[in-house]
């Protein structure tokens, strides 16, 4: 009589066991949808970042993203005050202004058209002026008042 009184708990503890086992599966299908989830977001972000490979010669993707950490316009009003007299060209002033945002001296195309745009913030407010020589060939200094 005993004997069937554990052989009934040992049969209930089994039930209890397998209904966990049960649970925890799935748990563990739930884990996985997320990690699989997470995986492709990450696959689309990575896939965000390489936009600029599909630029051509007649359009380029925009990347809403900063090029400098710091305020650009403040760091080439900066530089340029530092040498009153000295004309930069925009790629000297890239280099300068990257060095001083803590960045590798690389210049690519999007850090100088975001120096232009901050010298023609300044050109307009009258405190730089633009020495042309050409088309090609602009230089910029600080203007003397």
């Amino acid at each position: 009589m005993a004997k069937k009184i554990y052989l009934s708990q040992i049969q209930a503890k089994i039930d209890l066991l397998q209904r966990e086992r049960k649970q925890v599966l799935e748990h563990l299908e739930l884990v996985d949808n997320k990690i699989k989830k997470l995986q492709d977001a990450l696959e689309v972000m990575e896939a965000e970042a390489l936009t600029n490979e599909y630029d051509t010669e007649l359009y380029t993707y925009r990347t809403y993203k900063h090029r400098f950490n710091g305020k650009l316009r403040q760091m080439v009003l900066a530089v340029l005050k530092a040498q009153p007299d000295h004309y930069f060209t925009v790629n000297e002033l890239t280099e300068i202004v990257l060095i001083k945002d803590g960045q590798e001296p690389i210049i690519r195309p999007q850090h100088t058209v975001s120096v232009r745009g901050a010298l023609k913030h300044w050109l307009t407010k009258d405190v730089v002026e633009r020495l042309g020589m050409g088309v090609t060939d602009v230089k910029w200094r600080l203007k003397h008042k």
